[in-house]
């Protein structure tokens, strides 16, 4: 990067903190007495918070590949590297939610499992969302990571990010339009919309942002040179409001790249914090974790409170509640799980490159 402070990337930690606060406040809201008004419009905005996280982890890709640019084990080691951080977390959960949530009684146990097992489930919405909370973004993700070098390999600049990003948003209204001829009533047919409007099509577009984000940093791009991206994300909220399809999230997706920008040059610092930075650190084993802590606090009727006469307080203190239950568990998971393991498939892969490097040496010497 051009810039030394962009090397310093807590920024990073600091944005995935934010959009863990943003999904834990949606998920708070869902137990309990019901918000209502504008306080209720906003909070529901905290399932964008998902949308963040995509955008972290496309400039986090891209800023690993760029970083090994050139280098043999690359793309080995950049696969490796993913499946280690996602999956032992995510077969973990797999397993607490199919007993907490009661999956060995269904009737199609094996397809949900298998896919969940193998990240599958992102393509078929029959299991999308079904055992772990939250897994499909889990899906959605893994669903990237696959097209993430090939992606690296020809998305070279910010202005080919630009122009990826505007045919990543054309793909998703072309498919909505198809799928729209072929189910007519698809904005209220409730067993697909939520489907379509979060499946790895619809998903691509908010990791193209993260693309844009990356390039803004690694040229210095201005805040005037963001305004075709601007552009570009308020036609297409438009269009999808026209089609009466989720049309939000792209032009918050854009408000996301410009809050990142602000954050990594330093208009923002009063949010670099310890806390915040060291919530984003955790905030894998937290998004999984937090859903259980949600789960109990209902079983034992502790997701509301009558002395505080309040929905919105009650709110407050749920969300205090989730926090001071879940960080510590996450904590935990990220210390004894998620680095011990990453640190296993790093020796691993390493192990695997000497090998390769001893039979070459062996072979080039006979």
């Amino acid at each position: 990067m051009e810039n030394n402070q962009t090397l310093k990337l807590d920024y990073i930690d600091t944005i995935r903190g934010t959009a863990i606060l943003s999904v834990l406040c949606v998920h708070c809201s869902q137990y309990g007495e019901s918000l209502n008004g504008l306080f209720e419009v906003i909070v529901r905005q905290g399932a964008k918070g998902v949308q963040l996280f995509f955008i972290a982890s496309a400039f986090t890709l891209f800023l690993s590949m760029w970083r090994r640019k050139g280098k043999e084990e690359k793309i080995l080691l950049y696969f490796s590297r993913r499946f280690f951080r996602i999956a032992p977390m995510y077969w973990i959960a797999l397993v607490y939610f199919s007993i907490q949530n009661d999956y060995w009684n269904k009737d199609d146990i094996f397809g949900f499992f298998v896919t969940n097992l193998t990240f599958t489930h992102g393509f078929f919405p029959k299991y999308f969302n079904s055992i772990v909370p939250g897994g499909w973004s889990i899906a959605v993700e893994m669903t990237f990571y696959l097209m993430v070098p090939f992606l690296f390999s020809r998305i070279k600049s910010y202005r080919s990010a630009v122009i990826f990003t505007a045919l990543a948003c054309s793909i998703h209204i072309f498919t909505i339009c198809i799928i729209k001829i072929l189910v007519p009533s698809f904005e209220i047919y409730s067993d697909y919309d939520f489907y379509f409007n979060h499946y790895i099509i619809s998903s691509i577009p908010v990791f193209s942002f993260g693309i844009c984000f990356f390039y803004i940093i690694k040229e210095n791009i201005s805040f005037e040179g963001m305004t075709t991206l601007f552009i570009i994300s308020l036609i297409a909220s438009v269009i999808l409001f026209i089609l009466k399809v989720d049309y939000l999230y792209i032009i918050i997706s854009f408000v996301f790249v410009l809050f990142s920008v602000l954050l990594a040059r330093g208009y923002v610092s009063c949010m670099k914090n310890v806390l915040l930075m060291y919530i984003g650190k955790v905030s894998y084993s937290l998004y999984l974790v937090h859903f259980a802590v949600l789960f109990w606090l209902e079983k034992l009727d502790l997701v509301d409170y009558g002395f505080t006469k309040s929905n919105k307080i009650d709110f407050f203190v749920r969300l205090v509640l989730v926090l001071l239950f879940s960080v510590p568990v996450a904590a935990l998971f990220y210390k004894f799980v998620e680095v011990p393991v990453q640190k296993i498939g790093n020796k691993m892969t390493k192990h695997y490159f000497d090998k390769r490097l001893d039979g070459k040496v062996i072979k080039s010497n006979v």
